[in-house]
């Protein structure tokens, strides 16, 4: 029997950034998903690691244990990321498909 498995993608994308250090911007919300979904492993783009394109951070959890992700859980944690690399322009995007045939999407302006 195959196991069933959740998937939720977050990324965070800077739409406008002129003058601006991203790659800062970008590292910030890095170290915070790591502490904010650390339980859940996150798997990350690591920035700065494709040079011409510093500007979005992806992260990518999944379940195999046949549980579903909580969307309200899953967006409280996305959304509450430091006011300090809430730059306007940010654009969040979560996706998730639960095990269970349940979707969820959601796009999460800053500004």
């Amino acid at each position: 029997m195959v196991g069933k498995m959740s998937l939720c993608i977050i990324k965070y994308t800077y739409t406008r950034y002129v003058g601006v250090d991203i790659e800062k911007y970008t590292r910030g919300i890095y170290e915070y998903v790591k502490d904010a979904f650390g339980e859940l492993q996150p798997q990350m783009s690591e920035p700065g690691t494709i040079p011409d394109m510093p500007d979005y951070l992806d992260v990518v959890l999944c379940k195999k244990d046949g549980s579903n992700f909580c969307e309200m859980d899953i967006a409280r944690r996305a959304i509450n990321i430091p006011t300090d690399y809430q730059l306007d322009g940010l654009v969040l995007e979560i996706k998730i498909t639960n095990c269970d045939g349940a979707e969820y999407k959601k796009i999460y302006q800053y500004h």
